[in-house]
């Protein structure tokens, strides 16, 4: 028997003073991103070049981050069956050495698991008990991979 599928797609992009010389930035991948997280199930599923982005910090503005904590705070207090997995390069900008790549991936440590304000040590602050690893936890589990690209000759 033939099953008929529905799917909602959409279609985003963003777009800056650096990007295209707009004077007001349009945000729409940014709204997509906090709505998506805000209205998710059962799971979240994020692949980007980057994950830069705080929670209760000035800078940076993005507060993707800040939604995926509220997000991941709920399926913990209601003990929602929930999965977050964020894949995201190794080496996003090039080389470990260049400087660039190197203040990326400081940032990208901060947003997710150093300097006190990232999404693990704030989930960890709030839920002492709960272990996010999925490993004794089967409720909330949260993954972060990243991957790395080569090429052979």
């Amino acid at each position: 028997m033939n099953k008929i599928c529905v799917a909602y797609i959409s279609t985003y992009r963003s777009a800056s003073y650096w990007s295209t010389g707009c004077k007001i930035p349009e945000r729409s991948v940014y709204k997509a991103y906090q709505m998506a997280i805000q209205r998710a199930e059962h799971y979240i599923f994020i692949e980007n070049q980057f994950f830069i982005s705080s929670i209760n910090r000035a800078s940076p503005k993005n507060k993707v981050l800040e939604a995926l904590y509220r997000r991941l705070c709920r399926a913990i207090s209601e003990r929602q069956v929930f999965r977050c997995i964020v894949v995201i390069p190794l080496y996003p900008g090039g080389a470990v050495t260049e400087g660039s790549n190197r203040f990326m991936l400081k940032y990208t440590f901060r947003s997710i698991n150093r300097g006190g304000g990232s999404l693990l040590e704030m989930l960890a602050k709030k839920f002492p008990n709960v272990d996010l690893s999925g490993t004794y936890c089967v409720n909330v589990f949260i993954n972060i991979t990243g991957v790395i690209t080569y090429t052979t000759f």
